[in-house]
């Protein structure tokens, strides 16, 4: 005879089992550091001969930021956070926003070590008021005395659980995950699509139409007080090659110029939630989470020379190298992000799959 305990709702599904270990809220966070990725630049400083304009950014579009927050961590046996996002605003001009990091973390004071969980969250652009994270654990990550749960609920009665182990699955008493819709969402595969530029002016800014999932479940509940889980995986290049060169006689002397450059985008997937009609909407795009421009330019007065380009920006395996190059010789220590994490590729996409989606109210856990 199979023991354990399960609650299921009008509809047949599961709200409450045993046997399984449910995620309860342990806290809100707000982000202590906001950050870009820096920009990839390189090349040679002004030249005889040849154009001289976008030797830097301009015509690029901009940059999203990085929130970076730090939810506390209390033991060595805690789970990884499952981490919800407050979104900045729910309007139609929203920013598209996602998790991109969840690392185990720790800090020094003194002697002494603590650890914590470093979560960080991409947002298409910069807003005024920047998200907040609302972080869940299964049970057994927390700390289940009387106090810390009179404290959690202003009650020390409600309902626990155990599986068959003794390890306490679900305790009513430490505001357990409630869902109220969700479901899955396709990325977007290109980030930009049709031309990417002209001679020496790139045009790389999202322009794809996001996608969109009604959610009926949720359409009962203010746009303002959702909440939304849904992971940022999947990634595009978007990327614009120029190579252009002369030569002739200038008065009495013989000039040759060359110049080649490329400009590239590395964008990252992002979630939205809007409510418009009576009916609750979750949206996916991407943004702009870093971008680079790399350039050659020669000048000779005497003779003839050849152009650049040809092997030296080809693309794929030989762009990694050459940008990663430029990535170490930039530095990235003051932003903290990581060369090596969004390396580009040719123009593409990574990840576009269907990915699951989860949203919440924020008010039952305020």
């Amino acid at each position: 005879m199979a023991h354990g305990f399960s609650v299921a709702n009008a509809s047949g599904k599961v709200l409450v089992d045993s046997s399984l270990s449910h995620p309860h809220f342990i806290g809100k966070f707000t982000h202590y550091s906001k950050v870009s990725v820096p920009d990839l630049m390189d090349g040679p400083g002004k030249q005889k001969y040849g154009p001289e304009q976008r030797k830097d950014m301009s015509g690029m579009p901009a940059k999203g930021v990085i929130y970076k927050f730090r939810v506390t961590r209390k033991s060595g046996k805690d789970t990884v956070p499952l981490c919800f996002i407050k979104p900045s605003s729910v309007s139609s001009s929203a920013p598209y926003q996602g998790i991109i990091v969840t690392k185990e973390a720790s800090t020094y004071s003194g002697n002494l070590r603590f650890f914590h969980w470093d979560v960080w969250v991409f947002s298409s652009k910069d807003m005024t008021t920047a998200p907040i994270i609302y972080a869940f654990q299964e049970i057994k990550s927390m700390d289940l005395s009387k106090d810390h749960a009179q404290a959690a609920m202003g009650t020390t009665h409600g309902l626990k659980t155990f599986n068959t182990d003794g390890d306490v699955t679900f305790d009513s008493r430490f505001l357990p995950l409630r869902v109220v819709g969700g479901g899955t969402i396709a990325s977007v595969t290109s980030a930009h699509t049709g031309s990417r530029g002209s001679g020496l002016d790139p045009n790389l800014s999202v322009n794809a139409t996001e996608k969109q999932e009604t959610v009926s479940e949720a359409n009962a509940h203010s746009s303002g007080d959702i909440i939304y889980y849904c992971p940022s995986i999947a990634h595009a290049c978007s990327e614009f090659a120029y190579n252009a060169s002369d030569k002739g006689w200038r008065g009495i002397k013989r000039f040759s110029w060359a110049r080649s450059d490329l400009w590239w985008c590395f964008y990252r997937a992002g979630y939205r939630v809007y409510k418009a009609g009576g009916k609750m909407y979750f949206r996916a795009n991407h943004g702009v989470y870093a971008r680079g421009h790399v350039w050659a330019h020669t000048a000779k007065s005497s003779y003839v020379i050849a152009i650049i380009a040809g092997a030296f920006f080809t693309g794929g395996a030989s762009l990694a190298l050459l940008v990663g190059a430029v990535a170490l010789k930039n530095g990235f220590s003051s932003a903290d992000v990581g060369e090596g994490a969004y390396l580009p590729y040719s123009n593409g996409s990574r990840n576009t799959g269907r990915v699951g989606f989860i949203l919440s109210k924020a008010s039952y856990y305020d």
